[in-house]
């Protein structure tokens, strides 16, 4: 081969491997993962949670995903090939805020976010513990993590809080899928507080038509950080869009026996006026058709919803677009609803919302939507102190824990002596004792007179007992004109049957006062996490004193009172003193005349008196309850428990001294029996004359129904003898 044809095919060999290597750097296709295609899907997220703490999450504070692009197509119409969405690649978690309770800590949240569907993977608060130190020498215990994932073990999902779920153009009648997307994530840190701000395009046939962009914003020193929605409107035409969002998930039952976390809403009304609107547990919403329930405003609005348990909350305030509003006009639905309807997991209660600007966007236009999110405590101290939960009436997320068998004003005067009383002694458990002494004080009086009246109205049954007998005798088969004659006795000697009515007017004086504290101790976020004395370190758990290795629930009882895995020492002492207060009160009212009479009518085969008999059937049934009672305290709060022990306590004590009083008093002739001439009833004593009248008209009524004896004629005369 000559020198020509040798640099000819010394050209060609370079030639063919230049364009081999130009080929393969410079037109290669782009790699499979930045063309693939994801496919449209309804779930919240398919990512597993981290398996580490929050607190292990990156927290390096670099941009997470800058500057890099992931074109993915998403199903829109039918044709699947005309939207695409651009996020980005990096799906670090992002973490923002400080949890930490010592130190200079300015923040009060932490949060982990998540680019995957722009959400947010957990919520801690500094100012709150998981569980409470038993020793002093023991660690600190983790954050209280409000919201945290949930994962579905039979399908692999794992839900989120606040994931971008979809964005719908109702002109085109499309839905773009965003729940699985990676958003491309940008981090800002300034003297304010910390930012991260999610983004994305859409493209519409190649051609960029939105861009999106969720922001995460949260400040020093704040219990709330704001997510806002921005929609930019790249085209040439308006559109209307609609955009689906989930919310708060993983609040966890704070009790595990009368606590469900739960969905509610607040309302606002044409007035202006803002109330609590409906509230639905998880056992309530899967009782509907659909296991969702999309909550009804009628003519009134929604102002805002949130997930609760008795003690924290997550309430997202939805922004008004304008200062002329008074609520949010974009948003446009709230549903509760179960992620796991069919499983008993009680922290899988979470909301939907769809969020429709009121008009289109036009070209080249953008709209914000923004919303608070406070994620704390229930306490009304911490509302007061936050202008914005006050003016926006955030307090009604209590509501829900409110009883209705007691007036709130009682709830409130409750809770202003518990918080005065704690500020005195430094200790919630003495300042629950105080106040039992107080309240105790305060009803002596009428505990006194109820007393009083009790112990007369015995006298005088002992009294008139010959005449009583002898009306018994004299029309022993007429029970109405027995009835009538006894009344007309009572009249006669001037004693009001009904004064004795007297004598439970303490206890219904105390019931709703009862109540009210029991509300109090049981939801209030004061009592959380406080000792008393010893092993008693939180006085709003149980005082469990031993851990047993096993757990025992009792048929039919055990949902009320929940599982016995421990025990607990204040349950079992509190229902020993109320046995011996029982005992107590029914050895000082025995009257040993009336006891030697009956015996004696006993003896004789004659009937016993009806009181007598009532007050047999309530001794028998309170012998039974003390038991019952001690079962259902067995898991309540070690406060409410402490509180009934201190009341029944005292309670003994005040009926001892009561009844010696009476005793000295009765020495003394100061509780002679009442003289027998006529006394002027006033309105009420008639009244309750009149109604105890009726109600003994009715009992013979019924008893005669029952025996199917016919009605006996005036004075015994004419009756049938007996078959037998």
């Amino acid at each position: 081969m000559d020198n020509y044809n040798k640099r000819l095919f010394l050209t060609l060999a370079m030639c063919f491997v230049a364009t081999m290597l130009y080929t393969k750097f410079f037109l290669a296709p782009p790699p499979a993962d930045q063309t693939a295609t994801q496919p449209a899907t309804t779930q919240s997220a398919n990512r597993t949670a981290p398996s580490s703490s929050p607190a292990s999450a990156p927290t390096d504070g670099k941009p997470a995903g800058i500057g890099i692009e992931q074109p993915s197509l998403v199903s829109g119409d039918s044709t699947g090939d005309r939207f695409s969405v651009v996020g980005g690649k990096d799906d670090s978690l992002i973490t923002i805020g400080d949890d930490t309770p010592e130190g200079d800590n300015p923040y009060k949240l932490k949060l982990v976010l998540d680019p995957v569907g722009a959400s947010v993977q957990t919520v801690t608060l500094a100012e709150h513990r998981e569980t409470v130190k038993r020793r002093k020498k023991d660690p600190t215990p983790p954050a209280y993590r409000l919201l945290e994932p949930l994962k579905n073990e039979a399908n692999g999902m794992t839900y989120r809080s606040f994931v971008a779920e979809s964005i719908r153009l109702p002109d085109d009648d499309v839905e773009i899928k965003l729940s699985d997307l990676t958003w491309k994530a940008s981090r800002v840190a300034d003297e304010s507080g910390e930012t991260v701000r999610f983004s994305a395009v859409i493209r519409d046939r190649g051609f960029e038509a939105f861009e999106l962009a969720r922001t995460f914003h949260i400040s020093r020193n704040s219990k709330q950080f704001e997510l806002r929605w921005d929609v930019r409107n790249l085209t040439e035409a308006p559109y209307k869009i609609l955009l689906t969002g989930s919310g708060p998930i993983g609040v966890e039952r704070a009790d595990s026996r009368f606590d469900s976390p739960r969905v509610m809403v607040a309302l606002i009304e044409p007035d202006g006026r803002v109330i609590a609107g409906q509230h639905m547990t998880k056992a309530q919403v899967t009782r509907e058709e659909d296991r969702t329930h999309n909550f009804k405003a009628g003519d009134d609005h929604i102002y805002w919803y949130a997930l609760s348990n008795k003690y924290f909350t997550c309430l997202v305030y939805p922004k008004p677009l304008d200062d002329k509003s008074a609520y949010a006009t974009y948003l446009d639905r709230v549903s509760a609803m179960p992620r796991f309807p069919d499983e008993e997991d009680h922290g899988d209660m979470t909301a939907e919302q769809v969020l429709a600007p009121p008009k289109p966007i036009g070209p080249g236009d953008s709209v914000t939507m923004a919303m608070d999110v406070y994620c704390g405590d229930k306490s009304e101290k911490t509302f007061e102190s936050i202008p914005a939960a006050t003016a926006r009436h955030y307090i009604l997320t209590t509501s829900p824990d409110r009883s209705a068998c007691t007036f709130e004003s009682i709830g409130v005067l409750m809770r202003w002596l518990l918080d005065k009383l704690h500020l005195i002694v430094r200790n919630y458990g003495v300042a629950i004792i105080i106040l039992v002494i107080v309240v105790r004080v305060c009803l002596h009086p009428i505990t006194r007179k109820g007393q009083v009246n009790m112990m007369k109205m015995q006298k005088n049954q002992a009294r008139l007992k010959p005449k009583l007998e002898l009306l018994q005798k004299q029309f022993k088969n007429d029970k109405q004109r027995l009835g009538e004659e006894t009344m007309k006795l009572y009249r006669e000697e001037g004693i009001n049957p009904a004064s004795t009515l007297s004598g439970c007017l303490p206890m219904v004086l105390q019931t709703p006062i009862w109540i009210a504290l029991y509300t109090t101790l049981n939801t209030g976020i004061s009592l959380r996490h406080q000792p008393f004395f010893g092993y008693i370190r939180d006085l709003s758990a149980p005082d469990v004193l031993v851990h047993f290795d096993w757990t025992l629930k009792i048929p039919f009882l055990w949902k009320m009172m929940g599982p016995i895995n421990s025990l607990n020492i204040l349950p079992i002492i509190m229902a020993g003193v109320m046995f011996a207060q029982m005992k107590l009160s029914q050895k000082m009212a025995k009257d040993k005349k009336a006891d030697e009479a009956a015996e004696k009518a006993k003896a004789e085969g004659a009937a016993a008196e009806p009181a007598q008999d009532m007050v047999a059937q309530q001794q028998k049934m309170m012998m039974f309850m003390m038991p019952l009672f001690g079962l259902m305290f067995y898991n309540m709060p070690s406060g409410l428990c402490l509180y009934i022990l201190s009341n029944s306590v005292l309670g003994m004590v005040e009926l001892y001294f009561i009844r010696k009083k009476l005793r000295e008093d009765e020495a003394a002739g100061k509780l002679a029996p009442v003289a027998s001439k006529p006394k002027k009833q006033g309105r009420m004593a008639r009244f309750l004359e009149d109604l105890q009248k009726k109600a003994e008209e009715a009992r013979l009524a019924q008893a005669q129904a029952q025996g199917g004896k016919p009605k006996q004629p005036q004075g015994g005369k004419g009756k049938k003898k007996p078959r037998f």
